[in-house]
């Protein structure tokens, strides 16, 4: 059957849990299994009415087109476009789904849906070329191979045709799942384009409150002769709040545009409105050499400001450490970084949404250290607003915010003699101009560095706050003869400029081309150093766990454990996916243990070389197994991938036990949540979602990883008295060390 359901948060249907719909979207009908006779279903909610029924699929393979990733058409283009649709399987086995557009020329790329499962598929598609601005009917096809046999399905969606002038929709493939994404752009009209100096035009990255579409962001605004309004979706009217694969959503989109657009580089500005506003103050602060200015409108400051529900300091080391893994959240702990912009703050004084206490508090903040800071008070505005009958909506097109945008301009990584820049994972956001935090001493607390150069004297001269390991390009410094180097009261002289070592190739946290120096603190002094070895952690590879679900991350599932671990392991992995397909408009691809560890050791090397050849191509999304993110859903003895990817791992569950280090843990009843490098890989993260026997793997199921403002740390030990006594059921957490190890972490046990 199909359960249709709305204003749940999940459900269990005979034992196994699914995807709930708590925005009461509606397009979230899922293939379930009855049983002869009675069946349960039992539904948790917190919001709204609960609405829900079964009714039967009608045929095997079925299309969805109200979910679809759909782009707009410009006339007389003809490049070719992503489309994604929802494919429900409502078989027991899993079936290879292929997608095309009747008639036209597009891939044919298969996909992979689990049984009673659904995905959302990309294909690529070449368009017409249209001479005026239409509506156009494209008719899908999709067929499915697996064990009944082969299936055919259809629908038939409508793209925009749109004038280039007029705003519109475009899609892309997203790095974190490979699925189907889109942004809208409102853009500059081309024949007046140009920024406030004559150059290129400018970037707007304009981000939506919640419920909004990021089309009906970029429609909002009227057309800005100096500069193109891009609008990313956060992955859902809803998202994660512009933070966590939200956050990696406008950034892609970001890079995306800047690419396209070719825009003045330093003419780029943030702004947003409502969980927009607050997506700016989140992104300004993380990335503030990114943005010339900012200017939040409707804006919380952060989940704690915003629900009011900041808890006062906890003298628990467990509570404590827990509230560190969401500290990236925490706008307030990295406020310093707004020195970098310009800063305009925009709020209504009537409104009832986002209090404008939340923009008062932001003007005191900044009042007391920040000097380019304007702020305006809307009189008798509420949430949205729009004051005037110009074009565009005052509450996010204000005329005097991007007027203060025009006289900003990102300054040159030449022309920065000094950074001050604080980051609380590094993994998040490690770099501003040519300083990049590598390492902290403990994570997720502030790190903090104030660091001067001085190229006339050769000399960098700095004090730093909770910074293991510092990564220093100097552009304005040209090779010679040696630098001297003072950190935190101590001196180094004769440093040698160029160093002998640089960075490895591919690491994503290192910037610009300039001769670089590494820095390390050991045994509390400061000394030159090579970048660190892809065996310890870095900004490219760190936590906390939720870090593993990006980079194309690969759902591997249980199969050689009992019957009922079996069956957990492949409803949880399907849940997990069904999870992110909801709330990030994801796709996530699903394999077994066996099937992972046959194509890891070259069994599907073939099928890998092909699939490579068809990317090279750009056409095909089917992956190989290497160089991906890999969630592994068991324990060590129903996993047989476990031993291939966690045979070092510094815990280890089992049947009976979780050990970490030298810590172990008896009973049935554990959940353990962690993370680990990838073996063989430099870049890539393992993360385990495990327990040590059927009620601790059932338990996995009610830990949030997909809601935005929960914090995970490395590695989350707890029993299943976690649901009715919350924290005070968590056995243990931490954050590993430097060599990903426990005992080089900090880790905190219940019982201390």
């Amino acid at each position: 059957m199909l359960l249709e359901a709305a204003g749940h948060n999940c459900a269990y249907v005979n034992g196994e849990i699914r995807a709930g719909d708590p925005y009461a979207y509606g397009y979230l009908p899922l293939p379930v299994l009855m049983r002869p006779g009675t069946n349960g279903l039992l539904f948790q909610y917190s919001r709204g009415r609960l609405r829900a029924k079964l009714t039967r699929p009608g045929a095997p393979l079925l299309l969805e087109g109200a979910d679809s990733t759909l782009p707009d058409i410009l006339v007389g283009e003809a490049e070719p476009v992503w489309i994604g649709v929802v494919a429900l399987n409502a078989t027991t086995n899993f079936v290879s789904v292929s997608l095309r557009a009747k008639g036209r020329r597009s891939s044919e790329n298969e996909a992979r849906i689990p049984p009673l499962g659904c995905r959302k598929c990309a294909f690529l598609f070449y368009p017409t070329v249209f001479k005026g601005p239409t509506n156009w009917a494209v008719k899908i096809e999709a067929s499915a191979r697996g064990a009944g046999g082969l299936s055919h399905a259809g629908i038939s969606v409508s793209l925009r045709v749109r004038w280039a002038d007029q705003p519109y929709k475009r899609t892309f493939l997203s790095a974190i799942d490979g699925s189907a994404q889109y942004y809208a752009v409102n853009p500059a009209p081309t024949a007046t384009a140009a920024s406030p100096n004559g150059g290129a035009p400018a970037l707007f990255l304009s981000l939506h409150g919640a419920s909004v579409e990021a089309l009906g962001q970029a429609e909002a605004y009227s057309p800005k002769r100096w500069g193109t309004i891009v609008c990313p979706t956060n992955r859902r009217p809803y998202g994660f709040d512009w933070e966590e694969w939200g956050r990696v959503d406008a950034l892609e989109v970001l890079g995306l545009a800047r690419a396209r657009f070719h825009p003045d580089p330093s003419r780029i500005y943030l702004t947003g409105h409502s969980m927009g506003g607050h997506g700016a103050w989140h992104l300004g602060a993380l990335y503030p050499d990114r943005f010339a200015a900012i200017g939040p409108s409707a804006g919380w400051i952060s989940f704690m400001s915003y629900t009011e529900s900041n808890p006062p300091a906890s003298t628990n080391a467990l509570e404590r450490l827990l509230r560190r893994s969401a500290a990236a959240g925490d706008t307030l702990l990295m406020a310093s970084n707004f020195l970098q912009e310009g800063v305009y703050i925009l709020h209504g004084d009537k409104d009832d949404n986002v209090p404008v206490s939340e923009a008062r508090q932001m003007r005191e903040v900044l009042g007391r250290f920040h000097r380019d800071v304007d702020y305006h008070e809307q009189p008798g505005a509420g949430h949205w607003w729009d004051a005037s009958d110009e074009p565009g909506t005052d509450c996010v097109d204000w005329a005097p915010m991007f007027d203060f945008f025009a006289h900003h301009v990102i300054p040159s990584d030449q022309s920065v003699r000094r950074v001050r820049f604080t980051t609380v994972n590094p993994a998040v956001s490690a770099r501003a101009h040519w300083v990049t935090i590598l390492a902290q001493e403990h994570s997720l607390e502030p790190s903090a560095v104030d660091i001067r150069c001085d190229p006339g004297k050769r000399r960098l001269v700095g004090m730093t706050t909770n910074v293991a390991r510092l990564w220093l390009e100097l552009p304005t410094v040209p090779p010679g003869s040696p630098l001297t180097v003072e950190l935190d009261g101590q001196k180094l002289e004769n440093v040698p400029w160029p160093p002998v070592a640089s960075a490895p190739a591919g690491q994503a946290s290192v910037g610009a081309p300039w001769p670089s120096v590494c820095l390390a603190r050991e045994g509390g002094r400061w000394q030159p150093s090579q970048y660190p070895a892809a065996s310890l952690k870095t900004p490219a590879r760190s936590g906390p766990f939720r870090q593993a679900f990006c980079n194309q991350m690969l759902f591997v599932y249980a199969t050689q454990g009992t019957a009922e671990e079996n069956a957990w392991a492949l409803g949880k992995a399907r849940y997990d996916a069904e999870m992110f397909y909801y709330r990030g408009n994801g796709s996530v691809e699903l394999i077994s243990d066996a099937a992972f560890c046959r194509a890891l050791a070259g069994a599907g090397r073939k099928e890998e070389e092909k699939s490579k050849g068809r990317r090279a191509k750009g056409e095909g999304r089917r992956l190989g197994v290497r160089g991906r993110n890999v969630i592994l859903f068991g324990h060590a003895e129903c996993n047989s991938a476990w031993p291939v990817l966690l045979a070092n791992s510094p815990v280890q569950v089992h049947r009976g036990s979780v050990r970490a280090g030298s810590r172990e843990l008896r009973g049935e009843d554990l959940a353990c949540l962690f993370l680990q490098p990838r073996p063989q890989e430099d870049e890539a993260l393992v993360g385990v979602v495990s327990g040590s026997g059927l009620p601790g793997l059932r338990l996995t199921e009610r830990m949030p990883c997909f809601l935005s403002g929960a914090g995970f740390p490395d590695c989350l030990v707890a029993g299943v008295d976690m649901l009715t006594k919350g924290i005070g059921g968590v056995r243990g957490a931490g954050f590993f060390g430097p060599d990903w190890g426990v005992e080089t972490g900090e880790f905190v046990w219940a019982e201390e």
